[in-house]
């Protein structure tokens, strides 16, 4: 139970004093950190699973001769679960390779807690992004389908569209208070200015979303 008021109290702290919660924050909260992860992956899971049940996916059917005993409904369950379960999981290894990447291109300076911490406070970082997937999860029950084909439809998958788009994503509203969280993680953590977390922060960013185009993360 106090585990759980604990969790609460670094809520409302990083909406309220994030600063002065990253200080409070240590090694041992690891778990905390990475549960809002999971609990980002399994909302995750959960919008894309409503999404792709609402998309057209049957032109994927295998058709001949071989293939007319299979049932188109179980077919794009089938499909849009393996898809959903991989996004889920897809959230769980960018969470770990951005601490990773954060956690390389800040290493010289001197750590405070080392890579754990780090991947701790970036877990936390990841409390803006529950906010957007919970949005996610409600917009995926109540979209019409036929408004979510035209858009899939009218999407650019050239590579310098999908980077576009991956780039959007990533500063939405959200994102941005998660890259604001992500400076500060940063700072706490290695000990430097908020001008040298800033940029060191882009880096980062900047590599996440080249990596997030051409991988499901």
């Amino acid at each position: 139970m106090s585990e759980n008021k604990g969790l609460l109290s670094n809520f409302t702290g990083i909406i309220k004093s994030p600063k002065r919660t990253f200080n409070l924050i240590e090694s041992k909260d690891f778990k905390k950190g990475f549960l809002i992860v999971l609990i980002n992956a399994g909302l995750s899971v959960l919008a894309e699973f409503n999404y792709g049940m609402k998309m057209d996916l049957l032109k994927f059917l295998p058709t001949g001769n071989n293939f007319t005993l299979i049932n188109p409904e179980t077919f794009r369950r089938n499909l849009v679960t393996i898809i959903s379960l991989f996004n889920g999981l897809g959230v769980i290894v960018g969470w770990f390779i951005l601490s990773i990447i954060a956690y390389s291109i800040s290493r010289s300076s001197s750590m405070h807690g080392g890579f754990k911490r780090l991947a701790t406070l970036i877990g936390f970082t990841y409390l803006p992004l529950m906010f957007q997937q919970i949005i996610r999860v409600v917009d995926s029950y109540i979209i019409p389908e036929e408004f979510l084909n035209a858009y899939i439809q009218s999407r650019n998958q050239s590579y310098i569209g999908s980077l576009a788009n991956v780039a959007v994503r990533t500063f939405s509203i959200f994102g941005i208070w998660t890259f604001i969280l992500t400076v500060l993680a940063i700072s706490n953590n290695s000990n430097l200015s908020i001008k040298k977390s800033i940029l060191i922060t882009i880096a980062i960013y900047s590599l996440y979303i080249i990596l997030r185009t051409f991988l499901p993360i």
